[in-house]
């Protein structure tokens, strides 16, 4: 009796989910779609058709319905895939994956990713998932290429939608923002948000106009003394132009130190990115001083950035009193022969750097045989790693070479 009432009680609150998406998101596609899957209910049934638990749809794409595990006939490799997904409690329309509807509405998957939703798309959603029936429901939003903004047009629907995660979706872990064109206002929209969603492992907003304004607002945001309980590990903010206004060095410099002051001592942080921003070279001095000693730095990028060699200097000093730093990404920076040496002498006194991305760094011969050198200790697999270094086979076997008869 108590299980048939809990039962009742769940196709109760699916119907009512399912209402709130209908109600919610009158449009069709796949913003409907996906999130009439999270309710638990049948993406085809937009024009008043009765709803089937989403059998008719899976059934529609050639993907197996909760009661047969394996695709029809002639479907095909790209169906046998959806299979093995959907064997695994995910299905997948297009790009858009959900969660099987057969299962219990929390630990919820949202990707619409290249979906192009626009302004109007991220209003229906920040008004879906601020409803009762879907609250809680979100651990993974993937909005990546979505242009929630209109392509820098409209960032009120980029708040609305930033507003309803805060104050209905806290167990949210993983937010993809790349490729929307969120400009300083929808970053400051964000970064009031971020205190609510503590449980945020990882943030990827690159390929956005964050600029100045928008990278001040995150390091506030971020910092520990704002955020005590966050649980960000993975940060990437490459290609947002924090640095692209080389007339006002103040406002950048100030952004890059704020960001490396709030997460130089960031408790869980280990990937940072901050590739092409166009940052100037002070600002790997200001982050080699803000990261030092941060305790679990694992991957600092700064690829496509003006990092000199004494750029290099700051960051490999910064390398020895981060332990848990394995891999600097350096790749297109003009390191040159002497930021090179001194890279090598940081590989050799760092107790788990292993990978400095060198490539297409205007490094001569000479700096990539002491690379070459310091990884040989710690790498036998010399070829492997000069290849890294050199992009070439012939380059990387003669710096192997070397390497091998001078160690």
């Amino acid at each position: 009796m108590a299980s048939s009432r809990a039962s009742m009680r769940g196709i109760a609150r699916e119907a009512a989910a399912r209402k709130a998406v209908e109600r919610e998101v009158p449009e069709d596609g796949k913003l409907r779609r996906a999130l009439l899957l999270m309710a638990g209910g049948d993406a085809s049934a937009s024009a008043g058709a009765a709803s089937s638990g989403g059998s008719d749809l899976l059934a529609e794409l050639g993907l197996p319905t909760p009661a047969s595990s394996s695709p029809s006939k002639g479907v095909g490799a790209a169906s046998a895939a959806a299979a093995a997904k959907a064997s695994a409690g995910v299905i997948s329309i297009g790009t858009c994956s959900a969660e099987l509807a057969a299962g219990p509405l929390h630990d919820r998957v949202l990707d619409l990713a290249q979906a192009q939703i626009g302004p109007d798309g991220a209003r229906a959603l920040a008004r879906a998932l601020s409803s009762p029936e879907l609250a809680g429901t979100l651990r993974y939003l993937d909005a990546t290429n979505c242009t929630l903004s209109g392509l820098g047009q409209d960032s009120s629907a980029c708040e609305a939608l930033f507003r309803a995660l805060a104050a209905s979706q806290k167990e949210l872990t993983v937010l993809l923002l790349a490729g929307n064109t969120l400009s300083a206002t929808p970053s400051h929209a964000l970064a009031e948000a971020l205190p609510s969603l503590g449980r945020i492992r990882v943030l990827d907003l690159s390929r956005n106009s964050l600029r100045v304004a928008g990278a001040l607002a995150l390091a506030e945001a971020l910092d520990p003394s704002e955020c005590p309980h966050s649980c960000l590990e993975e940060l990437l903010l490459a290609e947002n132009g924090i640095g692209i206004d080389v007339t006002r060095p103040g406002p950048t410099a100030r952004a890059v130190a704020a960001l490396a002051g709030a997460l130089g001592g960031h408790p869980t942080l280990r990937v940072l990115d901050l590739s092409h921003n166009g940052l100037p070279p002070a600002a790997a001095h200001m982050l080699g001083a803000g990261l030092s000693g941060s305790p679990a730095l694992v991957d600092l990028r700064l690829d496509g950035n003006s990092v000199d060699a004494e750029g290099a200097a700051a960051l490999a000093a910064m390398a020895q009193s981060v332990p848990s730093l394995t891999r600097l990404g350096l790749r297109g920076c003009p390191v040159l022969v002497d930021g090179a040496a001194t890279l090598a002498a940081a590989i050799r006194a760092s107790p788990a750097l292993a990978i400095i991305d060198l490539r297409d760094s205007a490094v001569a011969h000479s700096g990539k045989v002491r690379l070459a050198q310091a990884v040989l200790p710690r790498n036998r697999c010399v070829m492997e790693a000069a290849a890294k270094l050199d992009g070439t086979a012939a380059g990387a076997a003669a710096a192997a070479r070397q390497a091998s008869s001078q160690a």
